[in-house]
């Protein structure tokens, strides 16, 4: 009957019948055990016996314990490679280098064998537990690459090349993947374009899963109904049924006009988009609207979808964003709001439309100075070429 092994232990001490006893003592209790006479050969042992926890005695010849386990964490880190010291009774100097150097834990001569075992097999136990959370990790890692891509791909490539309008966005999720989106559709016999543009609730990888439905649920609306807001009407009401409970949609639809640079709306979102006039002016575009997901469906188009029309002037620009923009927080822990937001486009002016997502964006995150950013965030600019 063979006995399970435990962990594999090298143990390193210059004195052959200290190594002999504990050795079959600890074997008895199913450790593997390898023996190293001092510290080089324990290094040479390290590298191609691989074990699992070292037993180190401080006191040896030529090369002591603590330099061993100096030069052990030179290319071990402490919870890859534990290493208990074993050290006379009274050296309290010696326990506190070695722990500052990297030890684990440590033994006092002459050694106690019930408490040695249990020392080695919580540093074994918890050895295990750090690289089997390490390589949960990485999986985790890898497979949130994988959403991430598959998310991006969820999103346009690119932007139309149209005569009258150039475009800019800023895409940052707080998150690998999140839940703002946008999608393009085209109405070519009119020369029309128009722009929806999204949050689906939820962050991560719920927000992902959802925005993956709700991109599906775009096309299918878009080219099934040839009026936007019958397609809008369509999505509220697959949003209600199949969506989770608490769930919604914030979306504001723009058609672009690419013969007159004229643009209507309707919107489902309480945020409101901000126009820039050549004047210096800002105007608020819509009073807002509910979301998708959360409003009867008996209830009249023109309270469902506030609707509207405006015309960009040559270098006039729109401004779309999700609430991640409005929400961040100042210093004294008020958030920006819709006002923050205004005064931002002011000092950064009527410049290329690309220019303004990225300067929204730096102000953005100079605000968050390193703290965590709490929600997904997109901003587009739709800028009537000059």
């Amino acid at each position: 009957m063979t006995t399970e092994t435990l962990g594999k232990i090298l143990l390193v001490d210059d004195e052959p019948l200290n190594r002999d006893m504990l050795s079959r003592r600890l074997q008895k209790r199913g450790l593997q055990i390898i023996q190293a006479g001092s510290g080089k050969e324990a290094l040479v042992l390290i590298e191609s016996e691989l074990p699992e926890l070292v037993l180190l005695d401080v006191m040896m010849p030529e090369m002591d314990g603590l330099e061993t386990l100096q030069r052990i964490r030179e290319k071990h880190p402490a919870q890859e490679l534990p290493v208990i010291m074993v050290t006379a009774r009274d050296a309290t100097d010696d326990i506190v280098e070695a722990l500052e150097l990297g030890a684990n834990d440590y033994l006092t001569k002459p050694v106690d064998f019930q408490i040695a075992l249990a020392r080695i097999r919580t540093q074994l136990s918890l050895r295990k537990a750090t690289l089997e959370n390490a390589l949960y990790t990485k999986r985790a890692e890898l497979e949130m690459s994988v959403a991430r891509t598959v998310y991006r791909a969820l999103l346009p490539s690119g932007f139309p090349e149209l005569k009258q309008f150039s475009f800019g966005l800023v895409f940052e999720p707080c998150f690998s993947i999140g839940g703002d989106f946008f999608e393009i559709i085209s109405y070519p016999e009119t020369n029309q374009t128009g722009i929806l543009f999204a949050d689906v609730s939820g962050h991560g990888v719920s927000g992902a899963i959802l925005t993956a439905m709700f991109k599906a649920w775009v096309n299918m609306a878009f080219r099934d109904h040839a009026l936007p807001q019958d397609a809008l009407r369509w999505l509220n009401e697959k949003i209600s049924e199949d969506f989770p409970a608490g769930y919604f949609v914030c979306v504001f639809f723009v058609m672009l006009d690419d013969r007159t640079g004229e643009a209507s709306y309707f919107s489902a979102t309480p945020d409101v988009p901000l126009l820039m006039r050549r004047n210096g002016t800002i105007e608020e575009i819509s009073d807002g609207g509910r979301p998708l997901g959360l409003f009867s469906m008996d209830i009249d188009d023109n309270e469902l979808f506030p609707a509207g029309s405006f015309t960009l002037e040559p270098g006039e620009t729109l401004i779309l964003f999700t609430d991640g923009l409005p929400d961040i927080q100042e210093k004294g822990g008020n958030r920006i709001g819709l006002s923050g937001v205004t005064e931002w486009l002011k000092e950064t002016g009527l410049v290329a439309p690309q220019i303004i997502t990225d300067a929204l964006f730096g102000r953005a995150h100079t605000l968050l100075a390193g703290r965590n950013q709490e929600d997904d965030l997109m901003i587009m600019a739709i800028q009537r070429r000059p």
